[in-house]
């Protein structure tokens, strides 16, 4: 905090580890007293990412499961749809690979896209249906734009 308070870069990363963002390690460790003071001293596009800087913070903060990690990105403006830009994995692909029907849940109730494909053309409820996590399939299914009864009452 004393750094910060003195004017250190909050998205300071070293040259040889871009990747290797301070928010991104609270994101992954579920730091969220870290993180807040972050993204406090920070723009908002800390919560973003670029080509020199790939991964959302919002993947790992997925990952930890800790849903109060990403309500805190989510209010900082992080997109709940933002692929890492060299695997185009979104944040319903990271909860579906972790097998979280909760995380799925949170996720779809914020706006996730069900149908958005990572860079090898899979979905999320690709990969569940693949793992056979059917619980987190059932829930993806649910909100995918393309499910819908006939009138038969058979789902397409």
């Amino acid at each position: 905090m004393l750094l910060l308070a003195l004017g250190a870069d909050p998205d300071h990363s070293p040259p040889d580890w871009p990747y290797l963002r301070p928010v991104i390690i609270a994101s992954r460790r579920g730091d969220r007293r870290i993180l807040e003071l972050l993204l406090n001293a920070a723009d908002t596009s800390i919560v973003s990412c670029s080509t020199v800087r790939p991964t959302p913070p919002l993947l790992p903060a997925v990952a930890s499961c800790d849903t109060a990690v990403c309500e805190l990105l989510l209010a900082k403006k992080a997109d709940v749809n933002e692929a890492d830009k060299l695997t185009g994995t979104t944040p319903l692909h990271v909860a579906t690979r972790c097998s979280s029907k909760r995380m799925c849940e949170f996720l779809l109730y914020r706006g996730a896209n069900p149908s958005r494909l990572d860079a090898a053309g899979r979905s999320a409820l690709d990969e569940a249906d693949e793992a056979e996590v059917d619980s987190v399939a059932e829930i993806i299914r649910a909100f995918s734009p393309s499910t819908y009864l006939t009138c038969f009452g058979q789902r397409k």
